[in-house]
């Protein structure tokens, strides 16, 4: 019979591992909601243009009758919450009440994905370190870290900063799709993509060519009889694939409406953010790139982390080839993609790094993950201080 000291130590190791992605969650939207009120209390952009004042200003139209967005959901669920408020900062508010939400459900998720391989506190302390991660100071803009590198995390937008838990969710369940899944889960997984794109498209734009490419790759290795698994391809293609084509061609239309519209400008936008996109590209993803390295056998084992490679790549290259026509041109908004690809990128590189034996290399790569978030609070910090 065990002694009563180890059950009482078994029972508070039980409670913490249940309270541990709450108590993240929760310290995560404390500090959400310190960076991003700064952006609407007390804006650092005298003209009142900064990315949530402006979805501010896009849901109180949306509440009055006017013009939809091309991605509209994040604007109809603050109008939702503001209309009944009324005037003053009240649109503002819930925009940023609304992100600290999504940033605290990113760190559950974070943790959660994270726990799967690891012990709790390697979980929590990653999870954490993930929350601020950013890419690591260049030479020609210190301390910017920002602007013409692949940010994991975004402060500014409101919508990139909502999509990623959807982003998180939807790349789980690609990841886990096997051609024998029933049509309900299918279903499931294709309604999971239109939030993602009702709310920033950008990164299933990256991600729905990798999932398909994954599903032909195991369609073509199922067993016999061989046109189950076509056949079963079939029905990813009407759960998924259909339903998302049609809202792209709803949203070009929208965007051509506006004068938008997409051309192809090879490094055009990105030479706009940097003088050196080599380095840019190296600061940006150390911490995976170090792990890809430090444990090449087992990475290139691990399938979510292919695919988050993958995706990355995909969202990289549209990154680097595509534009906005118009007025949006340097706006650089098909950077958005690579943005949330690396996000997830560095999650399941945590994910093998929790799972790995402790050695030097494990050391060495945590050493990188910790570089990227000293980057993103010094970041995170000079937005609170103005």
């Amino acid at each position: 019979m065990p002694p009563h000291g180890a059950d009482t130590g078994n029972a508070a190791r039980a409670a913490w591992e249940r309270a541990a992605p709450w108590a993240l969650a929760v310290a995560a939207c404390g500090a959400a909601l310190a960076i991003l009120s700064r952006q609407v209390l007390s804006p650092l952009d005298p003209a009142g243009k900064s990315d949530f004042m402006q979805h501010a200003a896009f849901a109180r139209a949306l509440c009055q009758g006017g013009g939809m967005q091309p991605h509209f959901l994040f604007d109809l669920v603050v109008c939702g919450i503001a209309a009944p408020l009324g005037g003053g900062h009240a649109f503002e508010l819930a925009a940023v009440a609304v992100a600290a939400l999504a940033v605290g459900a990113k760190a559950g998720l974070t943790y959660r994905r994270i726990r799967e391989a690891g012990e709790v506190g390697t979980a929590s302390l990653a999870a954490l370190a993930l929350l601020f991660a950013m890419p690591l100071f260049n030479w020609w803009k210190f301390p910017e870290v920002y602007l013409g590198q692949i940010s994991p995390n975004v402060w500014h937008n409101p919508t990139a900063i909502a999509v990623l838990p959807l982003a998180m969710l939807l790349f789980s369940a690609a990841s886990k799709t096997a051609i024998t899944d029933r049509p309900r889960r299918l279903a499931g997984a294709g309604a999971l993509a239109l939030l993602n794109g009702l709310v920033k498209p950008n990164y299933l734009l990256a991600l729905l060519p990798c999932w398909l490419a994954l599903l032909v790759e195991r369609a073509a290795r199922a067993p016999r009889p061989l046109h189950a698994g076509w056949r079963r391809l079939a029905i990813f293609v009407a759960a998924v694939l259909a339903p998302v084509a049609g809202l792209f061609a709803w949203q070009a239309w929208r965007l051509a409406g506006t004068g938008g519209g997409v051309e192809i400008a090879p490094l055009a936008v990105w030479r706009l953010y940097s003088p050196n996109l080599p380095a840019s590209i190296l600061l940006s993803l150390a911490f995976p790139l170090g792990v890809l390295a430090l444990h090449w056998t087992s990475a290139r084992r691990q399938a979510p982390l292919v695919l988050a490679w993958s995706v990355l790549l995909v969202a990289m290259l549209q990154m680097a080839l595509l534009a906005e026509r118009g007025p949006r041109w340097p706006h650089a908004n098909f950077f958005w993609g690579a943005y949330a690809a690396n996000y997830l990128l560095f999650v399941e590189s945590a994910v093998l790094l929790a799972g790995a034996l402790r050695s030097w290399r494990t050391t060495v790569a945590w050493g990188l993950l910790a570089a990227h978030a000293g980057a993103g609070l010094v970041y995170a910090g000079l937005i609170v201080a103005g």
